[in-house]
This record gives C-alpha cells, sequence and structure tokens, in this order.
C-alpha cells in the first residue's frame, strides 16, 4: 500500500519536517504513544491545538456541513486508537468517519498540509524540538514526493501567459503601494483598494504587480498571479493559470481546486484580483466567488468600485492638487509656471475635474492634442458645461461627465470610430497589437498598416491604453472601464458593422485550440466571450464562433460550459441551415463528445445516433463523415 506523499513547506527545514506517523513506511504502533509520552508537558496541549487548527481549517477550505467539536473530538479519538501506519487509505477511513462522509486522498493531503502549517509556527519551536527528539520527525532528504516536484515546476509567475505591463503614467501614488508591500510582508492579509471610477484602482493593482515581477521585489513571495475577475472566480482562476487548467482536465475540477487550496496553504502566494465586471454584477452577501476565496491561504489584493466588508479596506483617496498638477504637466509635456495659469489649472483640477486622476490625464491630452493654453483649456471645459466636485460619490453623475471627455463626434475618421467602438465591447483585459489588427482592420475598412497607425494615434489621445507586455515585448492596447461607458452611452453598437470581428474571433480561436495552444486560446476567451453576447445576431458566423468557445472549454474539461456554448451553436444552426444540414450534424458530434468525454456514455450514445441519422440521410452510409460517426458509437 502507498505511503503518503506529501508538499513540504519551503519555510520548513526540508530534512526533518514530516511526522513519521503520517508518512514513514515503519508503522508506530499506535499515534497514542506521542500524546501520551508527552503527558504532564505543554508539548501535550500544543500539539493538541495543532491537530485541532488544522481539522478546522480543513473544515473551511472544504466547506464540510459537520458539527466541528463532535466531528474533531472522533477524529482525534480515532488517530489515538489506530494500531499501524498512517498511509492513505487509514487516514481516509478516520477522516471520513469524523466528517460522516467519503473523503479523497487530496482531502488528506489538505489535512496534512495544514497541520505542517501549524508545526511550522514559531510558537512551536519547542514542540518540533520534542518531535524530533522523540524520533518522531524523520529525515526526508531523499524523499521527493510527486507534489513537491510538481510545486518545484511551477513558474514563480503562477499567470505567466496574462500580460503584465509597468504603467509608467502611474505616479504620485509610491506611498499607497509601498504600505500594501508593507501590510502583505506582515503575513497573510486581504486588502481591497475600493473607490470611484477613475482613481486608479487597476492602475496600483498593475504596478505593485508589475514591481513584483522584476528582481528584488518589494515583499518575497513563493508565487504570485493576476486574475482579471468576469464573473465565475473559480473558472477565472483555472483560466489564467495554466497549470491549474491542465490540472483539471487530467483530474477534475474538484482535485483541481483542491490542488490549489494545498499550494495556498504551504506557500507564500499572492493574487492580485482585478474586479472586470459590469457595475450591476457586484457582489451578493452569499455570493459563491466570495466562499470560494475564503478556501484560499492566500494574501489578496483586490480593486473594485464596489466596497465589501471581507476585505481589509486601503484607503484611496483623491490625489492632492499639487499631484494633478504633476500629472496633468507629464502628460501635456510642459511646466506651467506663470502665476495666474497656476491659479487657474488649480481651480480646473480642484472645482471642475475632482481632483479624479482619469480625468487629469485626459485634461492634459486635450490640451497638448489642441494646442490649448490653460486659459483655453477652462473655456473648452466651461462650454462642454463640465464639472465634477471634488469626492463625487454619483457614480452615474461621474460618468455622465466623463463622457463629456470623450465625444465621438470627434472622431471624424471613421476607421477611428470602428475601433474605438470594438474597444468597448471588449473586457478590460488588453490585447496583442496583432490580434487587434487582424480582428479590426476589416471592419475600419483600412489595411493592417493603417489599421496599427490608427490604434497608436487612439492611444496618444487617450481613448485607447497602449503598454509592452514585459513577458514577451509586445505592444499590447486595452480600454479604460470609464471611457467604455462613455462610448456606450453614446451609440448601440450594431452587430452588421463588425462581422469582419465576430469571423476573425471566431477563426483565430477555433485554430488555436485545434493546434492545442490553449494557453493562447485562454487569452482570447473573454474577448470571443464578450464579442458574442453583446453582437449576438442570430447568423451563422455567431453558431460558429460560440462552437469555437465551446471546443476550448470541452478542451480544458470545463464540460458544463462546454455543452451550454455548444447547445447556443446548435440553437443557431437548427434555426438558419435546419435539422438536417450537415454543419448541424457536425454539433451533434460534438455534444455527443462531451458527454463521452464526462462519461455519460447513454446521453453520448443519443447524441452521436442524432448525427449518424442525418450523416446517412444527407451525406450517405459510404461517406467518410458517416464512418467516423460508426467508430464513435462503437
Amino acid at each position: 500500500m502507498d505511503t503518503l506523499s506529501l508538499i513540504i513547506p519551503p519555510f520548513l527545514d526540508a530534512s526533518k519536517v514530516l511526522l513519521a506517523a503520517l508518512a514513514s513506511e515503519a508503522a508506530i504502533t499506535s499515534i497514542s504513544l506521542l500524546i501520551d509520552a508527552a503527558t504532564k508537558q505543554k508539548h501535550e496541549k500544543q500539539l493538541r491545538e495543532c491537530l485541532e487548527r488544522a481539522f478546522k481549517q480543513t473544515k473551511k477550505q472544504l466547506n464540510w456541513t459537520i458539527k466541528e467539536k463532535t466531528a474533531f473530538a472522533t477524529f482525534q479519538s480515532s488517530l489515538v486508537s489506530f494500531v499501524g501506519s498512517f498511509d492513505h487509505d487509514s487516514l481516509k477511513i478516520i477522516l471520513g468517519t469524523a466528517v460522516g462522509k467519503d473523503v479523497s486522498n487530496a482531502e488528506v493531503e489538505l489535512w496534512i498540509d495544514n497541520l505542517l502549517k501549524q508545526l511550522s509556527l514559531n510558537e512551536h519551536d519547542a514542540l518540533r524540538e520534542y518531535l524530533k527528539l522523540r524520533h518522531i520527525l524523520v529525515d526526508l532528504t531523499e524523499r521527493k514526493s510527486t507534489e513537491a516536484q510538481t510545486q518545484a515546476s511551477l513558474d514563480y509567475l503562477l499567470t505567466y501567459t496574462t500580460p503584465v505591463w509597468d504603467n509608467k503614467d502611474v505616479i504620485c501614488r509610491d506611498d499607497i503601494i509601498k504600505d500594501l508591500f508593507d501590510k502583505f510582508s506582515t503575513g497573510v492579509r486581504r486588502i481591497q483598494v475600493a473607490g470611484m471610477g477613475g482613481l486608479g484602482k487597476t492602475e496600483i493593482l498593475v504596478k505593485l504587480f508589475f514591481q513584483l515581477t522584476q528582481p528584488n521585489p518589494p515583499a518575497q513571495f513563493d508565487y504570485i498571479g493576476y486574475i482579471q475577475f468576469k464573473g465565475d472566480l473559480e473558472s477565472d482562476f483555472r483560466l489564467h493559470i495554466p497549470y491549474l487548467a491542465e490540472y483539471a482536465k487530467n483530474h477534475g475540477e474538484a482535485e483541481a481546486k483542491l490542488f490549489l487550496q494545498q499550494l495556498c496553504s504551504t506557500n507564500r502566494v499572492l493574487f492580485c484580483i482585478d474586479d472586470d465586471r459590469d457595475k450591476k454584477d457586484i457582489f451578493k452577501k452569499d455570493d459563491p466567488n466570495l466562499a470560494f476565496l475564503k478556501t484560499l491561504t492566500a494574501s489578496i489584493l483586490f480593486a473594485s468600485r464596489t466596497e465589501y466588508s471581507v476585505f481589509e479596506q486601503q484607503d484611496l483617496p483623491p490625489l492632492s492638487t499639487e499631484a494633478c498638477i504633476e500629472i496633468f504637466q507629464h502628460i501635456y509635456g510642459q511646466e506651467v509656471h506663470d502665476p495666474k495659469d497656476l491659479e487657474i489649472l488649480t481651480k480646473i483640477i480642484e472645482d471642475l475635474s475632482g481632483n479624479n486622476t482619469l480625468i487629469v490625464n485626459r485634461l492634459g491630452t486635450i490640451a497638448k492634442e489642441h494646442n490649448y493654453t490653460i486659459t483655453e483649456l477652462q473655456e473648452d471645459l466651461i462650454e462642454k458645461n463640465f464639472h465634477i466636485k471634488k469626492g463625487c460619490v454619483d457614480e452615474e453623475k461621474l460618468q455622465q461627465e466623463i463622457s463629456k471627455l470623450y465625444p465621438l463626434s470627434d472622431l471624424a475618421n471613421q476607421a477611428e470610430r470602428s475601433i474605438v467602438e470594438a474597444f468597448s465591447i471588449f473586457p478590460a483585459s488588453p490585447l496583442s497589437v496583432d490580434l487587434c489588427v487582424e480582428w479590426l482592420h476589416e471592419d475600419a475598412g483600412v489595411n493592417e498598416e493603417d489599421c496599427s497607425l490608427a490604434l497608436t494615434k487612439l492611444s496618444k489621445q487617450r481613448w485607447l491604453d497602449k503598454r509592452t507586455n514585459v513577458t514577451d515585448g509586445k505592444v499590447i492596447f486595452s480600454m479604460h472601464q470609464c471611457v467604455k461607458s462613455a462610448v456606450k452611452d453614446q451609440t448601440p453598437v450594431e452587430h452588421s458593422s463588425h462581422q469582419g470581428l465576430v469571423e476573425k474571433c471566431g477563426a483565430n480561436l477555433n485554430k488555436s485550440t485545434v493546434a492545442y495552444l490553449l494557453q493562447n486560446s485562454s487569452l482570447m476567451i473573454p474577448f470571443a466571450v464578450q464579442v458574442h453576447d453583446i453582437l449576438f445576431h442570430e447568423t451563422k458566423p455567431f453558431a460558429l464562433l460560440s462552437a469555437a468557445i465551446a471546443s476550448f472549454y470541452n478542451k480544458s474539461a470545463d464540460y458544463n460550459a462546454s455543452l451550454v456554448w455548444y447547445q447556443k451553436s446548435l440553437t443557431v444552426k437548427e434555426k438558419v441551415l435546419g435539422k438536417d444540414h450537415p454543419d448541424t450534424a457536425i454539433t451533434y458530434n460534438n455534444i455527443a463528445g462531451v458527454y463521452n468525454n464526462q462519461g455519460q456514455y447513454d446521453l453520448a450514445l443519443e447524441w452521436y445516433l442524432k448525427d449518424l441519422a442525418i450523416s446517412e440521410k444527407v451525406l450517405g452510409k459510404d461517406h467518410p463523415d458517416t464512418a467516423t460517426t460508426y467508430n464513435n458509437i462503437a
């Protein structure tokens, strides 16, 4: 019978870590020897506390609905009375008896990881020394567990496919970033940067994360990751962490979740999470996303407009007037020395822009683009009836005023307008310049070179943000959430104006997925979903786009999502092409394949037979596609 294979916490002495009663092949006749040997000593109490805390933490992470005290008493009693070596099977029985249900090897591993974490605390130095003296801790120098090797192969940057960039426009926020690093250096922290749109929440998140990717970062972590929260946080984690997605494919979603929990419980991990959802999609009191975060013993830096009580709040006040003037001059490209101009600029910042970082950046761009003097800038804002009070907390009012600074009427060039419209339906995630050009130039009515030039021009005008991905050196573009809202408020985006985007996005996603370049596909998926949902029209290109999305989820082992998207594709195909069309039969076959992957063979057979009926009728019994269906059924 296999003995336990455990993850070794890097902050412990790797040669003297693990309880022999849990890992060694040499049997300890009873764990009661361990506790009884410490009778009348402080070690007994400490050990019991370690066992109890580890049990409580495991219960919390796995959402066990049990009576904690009763279950732990049963668990401890079973440990004490057990005779033999503690391997996976025996501990599964002991834990299962305590919680009243079957438990998996991964759940056993999670409890052991939590126990090791308790033993590693400084307050238990004496306990660890005692255990060593009693030969209950064994030498693990030669031991190489599968999980330890797995962790060694993981990148420090868990989300290495997600773009990382240095936003050099983020200035005057060094004090907040330093404060955040100081807090994270003290242990596991759950911190939220909240505030009105345009104050720089995401920018701070990005800046802090970028610094962690550089040599000698301000805080030390074993692993870091940047997650863009789009709706289902657990799925978003799998989407952004390639190894986690692969683990889910090979072992299932539940085991992948346990792997992530183990990783966080035995290492110092930080996740920077940017809330990229629409304003209407806010957390509810019992939102499962919050429950998922609670299962991870990791530090979290969360950026969102809405403040949530489960996080420690990091104050993010509007910048000082002096800092805003510095930012304005940085964008404007020249310093303002004249006392009268400084007085007017101060009034603009305090009385009109509310010391809002995004707005100050935009005003600097407007002044530079139009060669305005400070007085002319003030006159332009007064003419637009632009006014935001300092400390404004009305989101709707704030967005109305920001929209005045982004009038689509300023974009006389139709190509530029087409590009801006497309970005308004994209997620806030950055997209590589190559994909931007390939997806957008046809609808914009320009060649690829001119499309690239238009992207750069729009970034200079602050419609778009242009950055460089430090992981591969590629240029990336994105649009700020407030700018997206400003565009959407002014015009509906018609699907007929972006058919090229629909077709190219679906084709690129399908090509990448078929080639099993799932890391590339994972970057496209958020865009494909947004394009489908916002532009949806019952046409064949949308059927193909939804099928490409479904194929990605199928290959990523997210079978429920795959079935949802294949069903969307099927609904359109049946309506547009008809139920007897060969393309419709392909979707029947694909749905059958998902059920087959899930092990639901009766359902798989049912859908394969639907495919066969069409194939035999339309293509004939001797057609290669029909033969493929025969093979699938077999």
